[in-house]
């Protein structure tokens, strides 16, 4: 297969992994700083799928450096409205250091697992104590220009900002950054890791081996690949979305309140357990 079949095949993969509708708002309302580093994101990925039956190695580094400028896209946002977030400024200063951009994908993730079995159960609204309560099924959607909430409540539905919902687990609204930490830790050690500080330097030592040989050895990527790149699609998708929120919304969070501070709370804690701040 010659180059342009190679990149033919990667564009259409890409057109049919990546979320298009949330691709083109982030790119339409980005600034041209976040617009940089999503169109870097973009190339990385591309390149890394029109190589990757090719040189296998060089495919792995480029689908890390494409989900490391997302996160970095993520900080320069976060910066920009700094006055917005909790304190973070410790966090987004090292945005070039690799232990901050490989332990914020799974941050991420971590939260995405808890969002997506929201929007897939729903909820229910007691209103009358023994009868039957309201169920309430909720989609994100691009309303207005805007990331919302839609709550369908019989034939009617409410938008409302995602920044208006808080995580909570058994009504422990105040302590639940510790419990989404321990849901993060249990996450990791079902993936055989003992700690967070093991975690990320897996992550970083994984790009490491494959740039430079230890002792005689050189790493080999192989089939990982696919494994890589499985990966790399899902977080690219799921830190899409953050992009799309914290971009579509004028009312900026409250320091103290909302889903997106209390990933930075649960952000900060991770990088202090890999010992990173």
């Amino acid at each position: 297969m010659n180059i342009e079949a190679l990149s033919n095949e990667s564009q259409k993969f890409w057109d049919e992994h990546i979320n298009q509708d949330i691709w083109a708002f982030v790119n339409n309302n980005a600034t041209t700083s976040v617009r940089s580093r999503l169109e870097s994101c973009y190339r990385h990925f591309i390149k890394a799928l029109v190589i990757k039956d090719i040189d296998s190695e060089m495919s792995a580094i480029r689908l890390i450096a494409a989900e490391e400028e997302l996160a970095v896209a993520v900080f320069d946002i976060i910066k920009r409205n700094e006055d917005s977030f909790i304190d973070c400024k410790h966090i987004t200063k090292k945005f070039k250091n690799h232990f901050v951009k490989q332990l914020f994908s799974p941050t991420v993730h971590n939260i995405a697992i808890i969002v997506s079995t929201f929007l897939e159960n729903g909820m229910s609204i007691d209103v009358i104590e023994g009868a039957p309560g309201i169920d309430i099924s909720i989609e994100p959607i691009i309303a207005e220009n805007k990331v919302m909430l839609r709550l369908h409540i019989g034939e009617k539905h409410i938008d409302n900002s995602p920044f208006h919902f808080f995580l909570n687990k058994n009504d422990e609204q105040e302590d639940v950054v510790e419990s989404l930490y321990e849901e993060f830790e249990e996450l990791i050690k079902n993936h055989g890791y003992n700690s967070v500080k093991e975690f990320a330097k897996h992550r970083v030592d994984f790009r490491n081996k494959i740039l430079y040989a230890e002792d005689a050895m050189i790493f080999d990527v192989g089939e990982e690949i696919e494994n890589v790149l499985s990966s790399v699609t899902q977080i690219l998708n799921e830190v899409l979305w953050v992009i799309a929120l914290l971009l579509s919304n004028d009312d900026s969070p409250a320091k103290k309140w909302g889903i997106a501070s209390q990933f930075l709370r649960l952000y900060e804690r991770v990088l202090k357990e890999a010992k990173v701040i």
